[in-house]
């Protein structure tokens, strides 16, 4: 009895070491039931991770902006020789009181036939680097006479002349209007002396036509200004060529009247001011 009751207590340990649920062992004789359970619990780890993303409402930044440049005041070029010398305090004055500013370009003896004492073609393109709205021309007296082009001698009223010049004229006005500046193109003034007279006309026939011919150019007759003008004090100085203070305004209203589109009108009063005591004006 005592060996069947060890060998159920011997199974029902090798059971229970074994994780396995026991039943009940019969036995023949007297029952014994030993009930051993193992219960094997596994619990379940269950890891969250809370990931909160928080996004902040825009902050409105004000963004700094330069200070407005204020609109470049129209800058005024003037070309041409010693005529042209003599009206720019006039044409400073005038463009002055129109809101704008003169660059002087005059050169003594400059012609668009001669390249000594100064060739247009180096000068003019550095006098007009300067992004002008306006360029106003007065030469011509230079160009009035006879040239000698490639060994043969052309006078004024040839047609050989004729084209030669109309050449000139055409490749000094596309360089100025490649600035796309306004070009106002003023006659040369007439002189005393038939054989000189003829010339500067021929000379004034030709750009007249290349200038009204050109977009963005204008032409002043200015012998007709100055005609205008006569009566109100010496137009001229002794010499017949040059300028003085009467004749000189009457050109620079005339001329900034044909830039009133790039300038606007005069407003003020210009024509009495302290340019008129210049010293070039001594002479008159």
């Amino acid at each position: 009895m005592r060996a069947l009751l060890a060998a159920a207590l011997l199974l029902g340990f090798t059971a229970c070491s074994a994780g396995q649920d026991a039943t009940p062992v019969a036995t023949t004789g007297t029952s014994t039931s030993v009930a051993t359970s193992t219960t094997t619990a596994t619990a379940a780890v269950v890891t969250t991770t809370a990931t909160s993303t928080t996004t902040a409402a825009p902050v409105a930044t004000e963004v700094a902006h330069p200070p407005a440049t204020p609109p470049r005041e129209p800058v005024v070029v003037s070309l041409g020789d010693g005529v042209m010398f003599d009206l720019e305090p006039a044409l400073a004055a005038a463009v002055l009181a129109s809101g704008g500013q003169l660059e002087r370009g005059a050169r003594f003896g400059l012609g668009l036939t001669k390249q000594e004492p100064y060739d247009w073609r180096r000068v003019w393109p550095a006098l007009v680097a300067v992004s002008p709205n306006v360029i106003i021309v007065l030469e011509g007296v230079w160009d009035a006479r006879p040239v000698v082009v490639a060994g043969r001698e052309l006078d004024v009223d040839s047609d050989a002349w004729r084209a030669w010049y109309r050449s000139l004229v055409s490749e000094a006005l596309t360089s100025l209007r490649s600035t796309g500046a306004t070009v106002v193109w003023l006659s040369t003034l007439p002189e005393a002396g038939p054989r000189k007279n003829d010339r500067i006309r021929e000379v004034n026939l030709i750009a007249e036509a290349v200038v009204r011919a050109t977009p963005g150019a204008t032409w002043v007759d200015g012998a007709g200004v100055l005609t205008a003008a006569s009566g109100e004090g010496p137009l001229r100085k002794p010499d017949g060529e040059h300028l003085c203070p009467t004749g000189a305004a009457a050109l620079a209203g005339a001329a900034v009247d044909a830039a009133a589109g790039d300038l606007g009108a005069a407003r003020e009063s210009w024509q009495d001011g302290p340019w008129k005591h210049d010293s070039r004006y001594a002479g008159c």
